[in-house]
């Protein structure tokens, strides 16, 4: 029983780190595209909220997309349901 426990708990644990590293990459391509769009990245202080709604602070971007970077208007949080952590100067991002 213990044995098929742990098999069961490591597949679960696998099936949220790679839907992690999926949530990842996707939210990857969305900053990608907000810096192709708005010539940096979002701030620290403007956080991921800066792809669902345009931010009023820092830098404008003038081509900010009229429903945001993110189609369902949520930002994605990880499997374990939490929110990612994101740090930025606007060159690069963490």
């Amino acid at each position: 029983m213990a044995k098929k426990f742990k098999f069961k708990l490591d597949g679960l644990l696998k099936v949220r780190e790679f839907k992690e590293k999926k949530i990842k990459l996707e939210l990857g391509e969305i900053l990608k595209d907000y810096r192709r769009k708005c010539n940096n990245y979002p701030s620290g202080d403007q956080g991921l909220d800066a792809l669902t709604q345009k931010p009023t602070t820092g830098k404008e971007c003038r081509r900010y997309p009229p429903n945001g970077f993110i189609e369902n208007g949520k930002v994605p949080v990880d499997p374990w349901d939490n929110e990612f952590i994101y740090e930025s100067n606007g060159r690069s991002y963490t």
